[in-house]
């Protein structure tokens, strides 16, 4: 996983682009080099500071990510425990040990990820016109007289000698209430839906397994717990004309001015999504604009030679598809004012007619009105060139709130200024800091050795033979006998004498018992910072945790998860 670094940086980011005029004509719409001129603003926005989501948040995003998978650069500690230098730009050098990360956040992101995977929101469908609700609610007493008046409607349908009315098909499935009590608690319960909001739901099912809920559910806590963020974008598949929702990576999402968390007021919104010439081609784009778009986009992501995708005059199409370029889809609001007159009819009645902004005020005797208007956009951008693909235009297939205004397809939520992994980044650096220091104390440690004293060894003989201290050092490492001198040269005894070899201990000493205690206070931090503690982290709780004890640290484990759990419920 590497940083990204956006196309044409600089050309955009030495100073913002201005956003083109709001054009009060609905023929923007058919504007190519409008619509060029939005991207550029939207992107520039992104890179000079401006946008909710800058540019400068995609690097801490990246950092965020190396952190939560326990790969982040281990540079960091070298330049604190063993930096450069100054003259000769090299490193002291500690002695040989291993620089690798040890992984220990990954462990709490699990376990908060199979704890959030437990929650989820079901989907239903709820009409609320007038007409439904009446119909709701005829329903909704039908079913309680039905119930109430079972035994006089009996009688009469075998007076007049009919099939009893619970046998007709309409009211088999009908649920009867023997109480107002119980119609209120059935209705509650949803239990008075009309066909057309069930049929709703099965839709909205359908769409979610096409769109594979599931996975995108799981991608969404990953970017809650790591970045504090997520999104996902409505779409229309063109194919089926079914409506989906696919995942949007933070990363490459741009949202203007905005510090709603929930994301309920996106102006300006767009993504940098990646495409090879192939499907840039599947898009409607001519040979000469795949050829522009090609040539612009030589030096970045690695991208194969021109003369490799297009020599003698033919495209290499398998080539074609390990060329990318950059895109910037856009989703954005734009008003528009339509201009209308007012006539006399021939009957004398006044007649309304829409006409062009250039005709506007020409008779001084007619009436004037205008009225203002608001929708959205939609435009897939080459950045750096001035290719637009072909559709862009109006937005079509979107989301109306209550007040009947159009909607972003983006669904966006913020949990947090800052995420989980971002609170725990600097215990975990030093945790990781802390096991450097013991790696390094453990490659300094002496071994075991001896303590030798050398004249109780020197000066022996063994029968005829004179034996030197090595030699009795090597009886002693080989079978373990010691032979040593207890008197002096003349034969007196020596008082006080002590075994001439003592053993003594290596390893690392204090060092290991303050490496456990300083590495057990870190990991006590990261409990409190994530409200995951003893017991919730994948540990045995201690023998002597109480109950109660435990449930509340559960409860504070959840806790810390409900704002991940509501903003995934609001994108839902």
């Amino acid at each position: 996983m590497a940083q990204f670094i956006p196309p044409f940086k600089d050309k955009y980011s030495k100073s913002p682009v201005g956003n083109p005029r709001d054009s009060r004509s609905p023929d923007k719409v058919k504007d190519k080099e409008w619509f060029v001129r939005k991207a550029e603003y939207i992107y520039s926005q992104w890179l000079t500071g401006y946008a909710y989501t800058p540019f400068s948040s995609n690097g801490e995003f990246y950092t965020l990510r190396t952190y939560a998978q326990g790969r982040q650069n281990n540079i960091k500690y070298m330049d604190i425990l063993d930096p450069k230098d100054p003259s000769s730009g090299m490193r002291a050098g500690f002695y040989n040990m291993s620089w690798d990360i040890v992984p220990i956040f990954p462990k709490y992101r699990d376990v908060i990820r199979g704890k959030l995977s437990r929650f989820d929101f079901t989907t239903s469908a709820q009409a609320l016109d007038d007409n439904s609700q009446m119909d709701r609610s005829y329903m909704k007493w039908k079913s309680y007289v039905l119930e109430k008046e079972k035994d006089y409607l009996e009688a009469i349908d075998q007076a007049m000698g009919v099939a009893p009315m619970e046998t007709l098909p309409d009211q088999t499935q009908m649920i009867k209430p023997r109480s107002l009590q119980e119609m209120e608690m059935i209705e509650a319960m949803g239990g008075y839906r009309l066909p057309f909001e069930a049929s709703v739901e099965k839709l909205l099912y359908k769409s979610a397994a096409l769109s594979e809920w599931d996975e995108l559910k799981l991608r969404m806590e990953e970017d809650f717990i790591d970045l504090g963020i997520a999104s996902v974008q409505d779409y229309t598949d063109p194919v089926s004309g079914i409506p989906m929702a696919r995942y949007v990576d933070p990363e490459f999402l741009i949202v203007a001015s905005t510090r709603d968390n929930a994301y309920t007021e996106i102006g300006d919104c767009a993504e940098i999504r990646f495409l090879t010439l192939a499907q840039l081609k599947d898009k409607g784009l001519t040979e000469d604009e795949i050829k522009i778009a090609a040539s612009n986009y030589g030096p970045y992501f690695n991208n194969p030679a021109f003369n490799t995708i297009y020599n003698g005059g033919a495209w290499n199409w398998q080539q074609a598809s390990l060329f990318r370029v950059a895109v910037l889809d856009m989703d954005f609001a734009s008003w528009s004012t339509d201009h209308y007159e007012s006539r006399m009819g021939s009957t004398g009645q006044e007649l309304v007619f829409k006409i062009s902004a250039e005709n506007v005020g020409k008779d001084k005797k007619k009436k004037y009105e205008h009225k203002n208007y608001e929708r959205r956009y939609k435009g897939e951008w080459v950045i750096g060139t001035t290719i637009m693909a072909p559709g862009f235009g109006y937005q079509y297939n979107q989301v109306f709130d209550s007040d009947n205004r159009p909607k972003s397809s983006y669904s966006i939520y913020r949990v947090a200024d800052r995420s989980v992994t971002s609170r725990c980044i600097s215990t975990l650096d030093d945790l990781q800091l802390c096991v450097l220091k013991f790696r390094n104390a453990w490659a300094k440690a002496k071994p075991a050795g001896l303590l030798i004293e050398w004249g109780s060894l020197s000066g022996m003989n063994m029968g005829k033979k004179k034996l030197e201290p090595m030699d009795v050092l090597k009886m002693y490492n080989t079978g373990g006998d010691l032979i040593y001198r207890a008197a002096s040269d003349n034969g007196r005894p020596l008082q006080g004498v002590k075994a001439p070899i003592e053993e003594l201990k290596g390893g690392m000493g204090e060092m290991l018992n303050e490496f456990i205690s300083t590495f057990n206070m870190h990991i006590g931090t990261l409990g409190e910072i994530t409200g995951i503690g003893r017991g919730q982290d994948g540990s045995l709780p201690g023998g002597d945790t109480l109950v109660g004890v435990a449930n509340i640290a559960e409860g504070a484990t959840q806790d810390t998860m409900r704002p991940m759990v509501m903003g995934y419920k609001r994108i839902k």
